[in-house]
């Protein structure tokens, strides 16, 4: 019985677990914008609500550049007097 015995031993020495090092997550920049950029081309003060973050945006008279989450950004295209001005 002792050679089962040894046999036993050695296996058990071999198979200890070994640790690694945790691995960091890899951050993927994401090629989809936060943001765009608005143009208002009406005249006077204006308000608009974004549909989906509920935050009021306000542009003051013609020309006035506005930062709009992306989330808001297809409704605020419908809008009469604004436009995203092209990134560069």
């Amino acid at each position: 019985m002792s050679c089962c015995n040894s046999k036993r031993a050695a296996l058990t020495a071999n198979t200890r677990p070994t640790t690694t090092a945790p691995v960091p997550p890899t951050v993927v920049p994401s090629s989809t914008p936060t943001h765009l950029v608005f143009v208002y081309t009406g005249s006077g003060l204006r308000s608009v609500k974004g549909t989906a973050t509920g935050k009021i945006y306000q542009f003051a008279g013609y020309g006035a550049k506005v930062l709009v989450d992306y989330s808001d950004a297809a409704a605020m295209m419908a809008e009469v007097g604004l436009s995203v001005v092209p990134s560069k």
